[in-house]
C-alpha cells in the first residue's frame, strides 16, 4: 500500500502548482460513503472511501485500507496510519502556503532609468496582472447636437495605439517619458503640434488618504505609452494643415494650448469601466455612479512636451492623484485592493464642448486585466 510521507511528495502526486490547498478536514464516514479529506482552491478534492474489507474492521489489529482519490481519480490505497500522514502533510502545506501568502506577489527586477518602456507590465490576450488592446468603439461619447439632445454613441477608432504599459512604485512621484526608451514606431507625425507618442503617467498615492491633500509621497505609477496610428496620419492626406475631422482638430487645439492654458488642460477625460464591482455603502454608490462614464480630471493634471521640433515629439500627461479631492482619493484608495479581481476597460480623450468639436473620439484605449498594485515594480533609481 502506498503512503504519502511528506508535503513535497503530496504536492507532486496531486499535481498542485501553488497555493492550492486551503483546507483540511479528515472525517471517515460509514462504509460506502465518500469522506472529504482535503479541498483545493481550484475545486480539486481528495476523498477517502472504504476498501475491500468492512469498516470498522472486525479485529482491532486488522489493517483498514481506504481508497484515496484526487479529483475523482484513484491515487492510492491507505491505512489509518497513512491517513494521519496525509493530515500532517496538509498541515505542512498550509503553513508553507500561508508563509508564501504573507510574502505577497513576486515582482521582477527593479526599474532602472533608461530601460525599455513596458518591461514591468506585460501585454496579454488573457491572464492576470497584464494589459490588452480594446476597441475605441467600445466607449460611448458625445455626438453632434449633444448640447440639446445629450446623445452619445460609439467612438470612432482611437487616434493612438497603446503599445506598452508600466506599473512602477517609488517613494516619490517620478516623470515617465524621459526615463524610458520608447519603442520604435514607423509612423511619423504629419503635423508639428501632433506628437508621435503620448505618455500618460498616473501617479496614485499609496498611503491612507487624509482630508487635506498632499503633493507627493509613496506613489504607484501606472503609465500608458500610446503611439500615433497610421490611420490618424492618413487623415492629413494631401498635406492638409487641418484635417476634416472635428475631434482631431480639437486635439490639435489642445496640444497647442494645454501647457499654458488650464481651461484646455482641464478638458482631459478618462473612462474606467470596471466589471465585478462589488461595493456597498455611500462610497460604493459613488463609484458605481461613475463606472464606465467619462470623468474630467481637472485638478492635478500637467501637460509637458518633450522633443519639440523633432520627429520623436512626445507629450506627457501627468495625473497627480495626490492632489485630487478627498472623496476621489478615498474612492481610488479603496479600489486598489479590489482592482486585482477586475477587468477594467480604459480610455482617455479630450472633451468636445462646441458643436464643431463633435463627435468626440478616444485618444487611446486598453483593457487592464487584474492589475495588482502589490506586484508593481520598485524604482531603483
Amino acid at each position: 500500500m502506498a503512503s504519502v510521507l511528506a508535503s513535497g511528495t503530496l504536492r507532486r502526486k496531486v499535481g498542485i502548482i501553488s497555493k492550492a490547498w486551503t483546507a483540511f478536514e479528515m472525517t471517515l464516514s460509514p462504509a460506502g460513503e465518500l469522506a472529504t479529506v482535503g479541498s483545493s482552491a481550484y475545486g480539486l478534492s481528495v476523498t477517502v472511501a472504504p476498501g475491500d474489507v468492512s469498516y470498522p474492521p472486525a479485529a482491532s489489529d486488522a489493517p483498514t485500507p481506504h481508497v484515496v482519490s484526487v479529483g475523482g481519480e484513484v491515487l492510492c490505497a491507505a491505512t489509518a496510519e497513512d491517513l494521519q500522514l496525509w493530515r500532517d502533510a496538509f498541515a505542512t502545506l498550509a503553513a508553507v502556503d500561508n508563509a508564501e501568502e504573507a510574502k505577497g506577489p513576486e515582482t521582477g527586477p527593479p526599474f532602472v532609468q533608461g530601460q525599455a518602456a513596458g518591461l514591468t507590465f506585460a501585454r496579454c490576450d488573457e491572464g492576470v496582472h497584464c494589459w490588452g488592446p480594446q476597441e475605441g468603439e467600445h466607449f460611448k461619447l458625445r455626438q453632434p447636437g449633444y448640447a440639446k439632445k445629450k446623445q452619445k454613441g460609439p467612438s470612432a477608432p482611437a487616434f493612438y495605439e497603446c503599445v506598452a504599459m508600466d506599473t512602477i512604485i517609488a517613494p516619490t512621484r517620478r516623470e515617465a517619458a524621459t526615463r524610458v526608451a520608447l519603442p520604435e514606431w514607423p509612423v511619423a507625425s504629419p503635423h508639428p503640434l501632433l506628437p508621435k507618442y503620448i505618455v500618460m503617467n498616473t501617479q496614485v498615492p499609496q498611503y491612507s488618504p487624509g482630508m487635506r491633500c498632499k503633493d507627493d509621497g509613496e506613489t504607484l505609477h501606472v503609465v500608458w505609452y500610446f503611439a500615433l496610428k497610421p490611420e490618424t496620419e492618413a487623415l492629413f492626406a494631401g498635406g492638409a494643415s487641418l484635417p476634416d475631422n472635428a475631434a482631431l482638430r480639437c486635439l490639435l487645439r489642445f496640444f497647442e494650448s494645454a501647457q499654458e492654458d488650464d481651461d484646455w488642460t482641464s478638458r482631459l477625460k478618462v473612462i474606467g469601466e470596471m466589471d465585478n464591482l462589488n461595493l456597498t455603502g455611500t462610497l460604493g454608490a459613488t463609484i458605481k455612479a461613475y463606472n464606465g462614464k467619462p470623468v474630467l480630471l481637472r485638478k492635478g493634471v500637467k501637460v509637458t512636451r518633450h522633443g519639440e521640433g523633432t520627429p520623436e515629439l512626445t507629450c506627457e500627461f501627468t495625473v497627480n492623484v495626490h492632489q485630487f479631492n478627498y472623496l476621489s482619493r478615498r474612492a481610488l484608495y479603496s479600489l486598489q485592493s479590489r482592482v486585482k479581481d477586475m477587468l477594467v476597460n480604459f480610455a482617455v480623450l479630450i472633451e468636445g464642448q462646441e458643436e464643431d468639436e463633435l463627435p468626440e473620439c478616444v485618444l487611446g484605449t486598453c483593457v487592464l486585466r487584474n492589475l495588482n498594485p502589490e506586484a508593481a515594480t520598485p524604482d531603483a533609481s
